[in-house]
């Protein structure tokens, strides 16, 4: 909503926004980022575990 109607309007929303970003920026980034990254990780270990397994096994 950033239509501007009245100039108090405009005065008042940034002071909340920042606020409300720093607010909305800070906390979810964590929770959902570290379980992401941690199964990304495992799985790429997995993938290079089976790939080099293949490659010996095609090898042998």
């Amino acid at each position: 909503m950033a239509i501007v109607i009245d100039e108090m309007q405009t005065e008042l929303l940034p002071e909340p926004e920042p606020e409300r970003l720093e607010a909305a920026r800070t906390p979810p980034p964590p929770e959902p980022a570290r379980p992401s990254l941690m199964q990304h990780h495992q799985h790429a270990r997995v993938a290079t575990h089976v790939a080099a397994r293949s490659a010996r096994l095609r090898a042998h």
